[in-house]
């Protein structure tokens, strides 16, 4: 996921961890790439988030 969106692998995985927010162009490019709607990265649902896990 991190060569798609762009981003090194530790960038990707501060993202992941929470550690750093993530950019607005890349949620964009992120939801569109999972099939997610943007309001689903930005407006977090934990029922979503538990189904991905």
């Amino acid at each position: 996921m991190a060569k798609v969106l762009g981003m090194a692998k530790r960038t990707y995985i501060d993202y992941e961890q929470y550690k750093i927010p993530l950019r607005i162009d890349k949620a964009f490019l992120f939801a569109e790439c999972v099939g997610f709607s943007i309001d689903d990265i930005i407006f977090f649902d934990p029922d979503i988030h538990f189904k991905c896990s």
